[in-house]
């Protein structure tokens, strides 16, 4: 099995531990990050609103 199946695999289970609802995020949408992230902020959050156009729905930021 290649990573990109072991990831979607992992997602798959999270959210059904959680009991919410599954959104893939294809590669080729983009995703919101801070520059803090790339930076080493941390730690890192994450939140996900619903996707539009051409995103994702992602955005990640880290503490400073």
């Amino acid at each position: 099995m290649n990573h990109m199946g072991d990831s979607k695999t992992e997602q798959l289970a999270l959210c059904q531990k959680y009991g919410t609802v599954f959104f893939e995020s294809p590669a080729f949408l983009k995703v919101g990050m801070s520059w803090n992230v790339k930076d080493g902020a941390r730690p890192v959050h994450g939140l996900r609103h619903m996707p539009e156009g051409n995103t994702t729905g992602w955005y990640i930021w880290g503490e400073d």
